[in-house]
């Protein structure tokens, strides 16, 4: 990935706001986009998405040390809950934290009775840097078990926003 990360392309001519990400459908589609045609300009579109973008993730959750009713399972996350990630292992040996990044995608497989938290995919990292065992996320891994190992979770968590500024 020796791309220059600010460079301009033609994604830079569209307008990109949160209401435009919410519901993961461009999210689904750039991974789809790369899956079929793995290059680097399509994964970093890919990330760039990703950065912001807002995720699920199955975890346990708790507030004030109370388990949350499971039967509940979307949650959107705030401060004062303490989120512990379902781990997946792969035939690899390696724990994975699964994010989707769609609910309906979720809904494609076994979520061992663990909630759906909706986080900001840069909240999920400071939870991977805290996770034990794991150091991987993998999206969507009943559907299309996109990977993303340290090193491009590194160049993730270092891409600047490509939202547009609300105050414009």
């Amino acid at each position: 990935m020796s791309k220059d990360l600010n460079k301009n392309s033609s994604s830079d001519k569209v307008k990109i706001t949160p209401e435009a990400l919410a519901n993961g459908d461009v999210l689904c589609a750039l991974i789809v986009r790369f899956l079929k045609n793995r290059t680097e300009e399509n994964m970093m579109s890919v990330l760039f998405c990703l950065r912001d973008s807002n995720v699920f993730m199955p975890a346990e959750v708790t507030i004030g040390g109370k388990e949350i009713d499971k039967s509940m399972p979307i949650y959107p996350a705030v401060q004062n809950i303490s989120i512990k990630p379902q781990l997946m292992k792969a035939a690899d040996g390696n724990y994975y934290i699964p994010l989707f990044s769609r609910e309906i995608n979720a809904k494609a497989g076994e979520l061992k009775k663990a909630n759906l938290v909706n986080l900001p995919y840069t909240k999920c990292i400071d939870i991977l840097e805290n996770a034990e065992k794991c150091s991987r996320f993998v999206i969507d891994p009943y559907l299309y078990n996109f990977v993303l190992t340290e090193n491009v979770i590194d160049i993730s968590k270092h891409l600047p926003s490509r939202l547009e500024n609300q105050d414009s």
